[in-house]
């Protein structure tokens, strides 16, 4: 199974073979294991399964969030820079962090899921002028076109159970409400710009893992992030780094 993949193939249909019903029934089910399954808790080895100290349990904390061990060792923890490699390196410490960055990885793979539910739900109000004003319902051209994307919509998160990073690319940062059909319409078909975003993204992620030490997972959930959200860690660990170095 790839490293990406969140959902066990024994619990799922091939995605094409998926009713729009059965596809909602997984993301609950889905949903209610983030919330019960020790698997996905944030919180640092919450079966008690290694003998983590304090220290451990800090640097975890600060690294699943900054993703930069210069950063948090000499900065945050104020820790001699081998000291902190040497706390990052241990067994224990690197399987609580890789099983972290999944359970954050898998929290926002079911927040991207519900956003596409956010605007499905919009698309189909649209379609059956359900609380729409007449002012504002769809033009006959305009009903075929969100018909079309409401397919393509579940289309698209049907593939996302078996290839998640397709999700990746589509941030619904505008209320829907506030969103139209068009506005949909750019969100989720391929084009040129993302292409763009994702080379930006791998740039930005580079520079995050300058010293290539972070793990598989740590950069998958990282790919899960906006450019905003990557360029302002990015910035964050780069400046009070830099800032800590300058007083030495």
């Amino acid at each position: 199974m790839p490293k990406h993949q969140i959902v066990k193939k024994s619990k799922i249909k091939n995605p094409a073979n998926m009713s729009v019903s059965e596809m909602r029934q997984i993301e609950q089910e889905f949903a209610s294991e983030l919330d019960t399954n020790p698997q996905f808790s944030l919180e640092v080895d919450p079966l008690r399964q290694y003998d983590l100290d304090e220290i451990d349990v800090e640097f975890i904390q600060h690294m699943v969030q900054y993703k930069n061990i210069r950063f948090v060792g000499t900065v945050l923890m104020k820790l001699d820079e081998n000291e902190a490699l040497n706390i990052y390196k241990k067994y224990a410490v690197q399987q609580e962090i890789k099983r972290i960055n999944l359970a954050m990885y898998a929290r926002r793979f079911c927040s991207k899921m519900a956003d596409l539910d956010a605007l499905g739900g919009y698309l189909t109000t649209a379609l059956t002028d359900e609380n729409v004003p007449i002012a504002d319902r769809l033009s006959g051209k305009d009903k075929l076109t969100a018909v079309r994307l409401l397919m393509e919509l579940n289309a698209l998160k049907m593939e996302a159970w078996e290839h998640p990073e397709v999700v990746d690319v589509v941030a619904v940062e505008a209320e829907i409400k506030k969103l139209n059909v068009r506005d949909i319409e750019k969100l989720i078909e391929n084009s040129d710009e993302d292409d763009k975003i994702i080379q930006k993204k791998n740039e930005l992620i580079s520079k995050i893992d300058k010293d290539g030490l972070l793990s598989p997972e740590e950069i998958t959930y990282l790919r899960t992030l906006t450019n905003d959200e990557l360029e302002k860690l990015l910035k964050e660990t780069e400046v009070s780094t830099n800032n800590e170095t300058n007083k030495k």
